[in-house]
């Protein structure tokens, strides 16, 4: 990897907060764990030139659906600066809560560093919310 690849870019913004290895797949997208919240950084290409970055952070899984968490997630998106959040349906009546981001590739690690850490401190957060709720 090139220090202009965004993967060695994500490696390194991210190489001093994840909680264990950042693991690269066949595809060059990376997983890792960071303030306990499994999350993911998928690379792609939306057009000629324009690089994309998506984070997904799986804050919560098997959390019981009802009104109220949709209500919740509703209003937790309307006051998120950073990214929103994904209700996706699982199994016997539950959800998984996904926090999810996406930016413009060919950023940086420095600022890559400044955008992400605040979206994985936000699904931590979360994270936290639904575990006390």
């Amino acid at each position: 990897m090139t220090p202009t690849d965004p993967r060695a870019v994500v490696q390194q913004a991210l190489s001093d907060i994840v909680d264990g290895p950042l693991v690269t797949d066949e595809r060059g997208d990376q997983t890792f764990v960071a303030d306990g919240v499994p999350s993911f950084v998928q690379h792609g290409r939306l057009g000629d030139g324009v690089e994309l970055l998506t984070l997904s952070c799986l804050a919560a899984t098997g959390q019981p659906t009802s009104p109220s968490l949709h209500r919740w997630a509703h209003e937790r998106n309307a006051t998120m600066l950073l990214g929103g959040i994904v209700l996706v349906a699982g199994t016997e009546g539950t959800v998984d809560v996904l926090l999810r981001y996406c930016l413009p590739g060919g950023t940086d690690a420095a600022v890559l560093r400044q955008v992400l850490l605040p979206v994985i401190a936000a699904a931590a957060d979360v994270r936290r919310e639904l575990a006390a709720a």
